[in-house]
């Protein structure tokens, strides 16, 4: 269609069309999955054809939306205890954010940006210097620092470390990597890597 984009037409059909499925079969697949949430999950996207809607006990966005608490960015909130900023690198930006954390892990994301730009390129790890020493003011004006502040090495890891390095004195600036799996330490342990 005229100016839909990179949009493809799509089509739902499920397997009652198939001259190689019987119903009998979709039936006993029901029947065998109608009590087990997984299994119905399967039977309804591959069997009907149509998105799993997963049910639970989520509160609804009117909840959510009543829990929220005003407050200003880049501007530390009253029960903030440390302030903390990390880094993402992408092929052509950084993006960062600085968060104030509170007791019980209450967090507040208090400023975040894009520096666009090749990340294997001077230009842009520079300016990611000006956001490591930039502080925010809490209530009474008083200015804070980053306390920590960690930047990704899954992508482009050599300059993540060169910029952790050329920040070592402060002992602020860390390189990190994340690592999928929820069997892992929220926190792993440090090792020494070269910086080429």
């Amino acid at each position: 269609a005229k100016g839909s984009g990179n949009r493809q037409p799509g089509f739902h059909i499920w397997q009652a069309y198939s001259l190689f499925v019987h119903w009998d079969s979709t039936v006993a697949e029901y029947l065998a999955a109608k009590d087990q949430p997984l299994k119905l999950k399967v039977f309804d996207q591959q069997a009907l054809g149509i998105a799993y809607e997963e049910s639970g006990e989520a509160p609804d966005d009117e909840k959510l939306t009543d829990r929220r608490e005003p407050y200003s960015q880049r501007l530390i909130p009253p029960d903030a205890l440390f302030l903390t900023g990390a880094c993402d690198v992408q092929g052509d930006r950084l993006e960062w954010s600085v968060w104030a954390w509170g007791a019980a892990l209450t967090c507040w994301l208090i400023d975040r940006g894009v520096i666009l730009g090749e990340t294997a390129d001077e230009t842009v790890w520079r300016h990611l210097d000006g956001v490591v020493g930039q502080t925010y003011p809490d209530l009474r004006g008083t200015r804070w620092p980053i306390d920590l502040f960690g930047v990704d090495t899954g992508f482009l890891a050599s300059w993540g470390y060169m910029f952790a390095r050329r920040h070592a004195a402060s002992n602020r600036v860390f390189a990190l990597k994340g690592e999928d799996g929820w069997h892992r330490l929220a926190v792993g342990s440090s090792t020494a890597a070269d910086v080429d």
